[in-house]
């Protein structure tokens, strides 16, 4: 059935679970805290920490810093005036501790990870190999993944080459004998596409259309196939193998 693939790409945010069901709730905890401290409602501290966000992303674009909450709380307490020492790491544990309660599964991803035993799975995301491994262990994936490649360890973040191509070679496979899963056409698919991977994805209302392929190759057209549910996605991948 999974005879033309010898292994699966993998992305971890916003795939495998639900990316906004654990970040809101996350950053609410956060900055409640801060409120308490800084004496500011949470709307103000809401807004102030798109600014820092947007600050650290600036000077770290393309890198796994660019996605640490630590950088973005750090920056918040120098805005406010606050001693980032104690403050930012604190913000920090309180943020991913309260995301890890908020952690599941999306719907019929356990039953496609069943589906595709015994095929090597290589997680392939961005940010830090810290808090990522963590979430591994959260969702308890580490017994169904053969290796993760996060973006600190490759030095870039999707949809860079190298990221991809450290993946492949974690799976000792050649790319084009791999597929690609995940929710971003830019960072995913459009990664993939680099390899000339088959492309799996998660596309959910407010991404963008499939119409965006007219402007590839014919061949690669053929290459990406959309899905709105791990269920779905069992049988896509039958009907392309």
């Amino acid at each position: 059935m999974f005879m033309r693939f010898k292994g699966i790409l993998l992305d971890l945010d916003n795939t495998v679970y639900a990316y906004t069901d654990c970040h809101e709730p996350a950053l609410d905890a956060s900055l409640k805290h801060l409120s308490t401290i800084s004496g500011l409602d949470h709307d103000s501290l809401n807004q102030m920490y798109d600014v820092a966000r947007d600050k650290v992303k600036q000077k770290t674009k393309g890198t796994a810093a660019s996605h640490s909450r630590f950088l973005y709380f750090q920056r918040m307490c120098e805005m406010l005036d606050q001693a980032p020492y104690e403050l930012a790491p604190n913000l920090d544990n309180l943020y991913w501790s309260t995301y890890m309660d908020y952690m599941v599964f999306r719907p019929h991803f356990a039953d496609f990870l069943d589906a595709i035993k015994p095929m090597p799975i290589a997680i392939v995301t961005d940010m830090t190999a810290d808090w990522q491994l963590k979430k591994i262990v959260r969702l308890g994936l580490q017994e169904h993944i053969t290796a993760v490649v996060t973006s600190e360890e490759a030095g870039h973040d999707k949809p860079h080459p190298d990221i991809f191509a450290l993946a492949a070679d974690k799976l000792s496979t050649e790319p084009g004998s791999l597929c690609m899963i995940g929710d971003s056409w830019e960072k995913d698919i459009l990664g993939a596409l680099q390899f000339n991977m088959h492309c799996f994805w998660l596309k959910e209302e407010t991404k963008a259309d499939l119409n965006q392929l007219q402007s590839f190759e014919p061949n690669q057209q053929e290459l990406v196939h959309e899905f709105k549910s791990f269920k779905n996605l069992i049988g896509q991948v039958a009907a392309v193998v």
